[in-house]
């Protein structure tokens, strides 16, 4: 069982990595986390989507606007 979450976690990382150029920072983020979070069996849907949309949020609000870091924007705006 061990072996797999890594192998998922390793493949949930690598798809995250091809998506950033295409989707943007927030949205790929937002969607590894609502991968892995259903994957490794979080059952509170409400807390994933709430941490899905907040936190990639916050950290590209933090990284972009304050300390002036560039990121991959979301590519529909």
């Amino acid at each position: 069982e061990g072996f797999v979450n890594v192998g998922v976690t390793a493949a949930c990382l690598l798809a995250y990595a091809f998506s950033l150029p295409r989707l943007g920072f927030v949205a790929s983020g937002a969607a590894l986390i609502v991968a892995l979070s259903a994957f490794l069996g979080n059952r509170n849907h409400f807390l994933t989507v709430a941490v899905a949309a907040l936190v990639p949020a916050g950290i590209y609000f933090g990284l972009t606007r304050l300390m002036r870091v560039s990121l991959p924007e979301f590519p529909f705006f």
